[in-house]
């Protein structure tokens, strides 16, 4: 009889210890094969919010130098259209003086010269408003970009707020059902993985 309870306790054991090995073993492939990816931290939060903000910064410095360039082009604009018309005037006044019998060559001389400067004049606004009108889309593309940069901020803090939730999500639930699983084979509660 001593023999049979001894025998009986023996295979209880090895089938207890069979099925503490085998729970141990799923356990341990649960673990290998769910590997959680490294989650964000509260700092990758912070400091995509502070990089986020800086650009805002610098896209307000952009709009702002955006509408200076803009207020100096009308600027330029104006002056190279009243140029424009001076020298039309100049135009008609030496066809004027070359009509005229009684015109001095010092005259028609005089009035060459001032449609010169004015022409002169004229280039230099001109090549100013093309030089301006130029900074000023660098700085639009420039602003663009800064917008880009923006969006894709936002996307990538977006993605990290998601991901945070659903990663806690997930591994409570697979911490529950480890915990289960445990029970389940009588190895109490799996070891924590934090």
């Amino acid at each position: 009889m001593n023999n049979i309870k001894l025998l009986t306790g023996g295979l209880v054991i090895i089938v207890l210890a069979l099925a503490g090995g085998t729970g141990y073993l799923i356990y341990d492939r649960i673990q290998n094969e769910v590997k959680v990816e490294e989650k964000a931290t509260k700092q990758d939060i912070i400091e995509l919010q502070a990089d986020q903000a800086e650009t805002k910064k610098d896209v307000t410095e952009l709009k702002d130098s955006d509408r200076i360039q803009s207020a100096k082009i009308s600027v330029l604009e104006d002056d190279v259209v009243a140029l424009q018309l001076k020298a039309g005037q100049q135009e008609k006044v030496i066809q004027k003086l070359e009509e005229n019998d009684a015109t001095t060559m010092e005259e028609l001389k005089s009035a060459k010269s001032e449609r010169d400067a004015i022409t002169a004049k004229l280039q230099t606004q001109q090549d100013e408003l093309d030089k301006a009108k130029k900074e000023r889309d660098e700085i639009r593309n420039q602003l663009k970009a800064q917008g880009e940069r923006i969006d894709a901020q936002e996307t990538r803090l977006n993605e990290i707020e998601k991901k945070g939730d659903a990663r806690d999500e997930e591994l409570a639930a697979l911490r529950a059902e480890l915990a289960d699983l445990k029970r389940q084979l009588g190895l109490g509660d799996p070891p924590p993985s934090n």
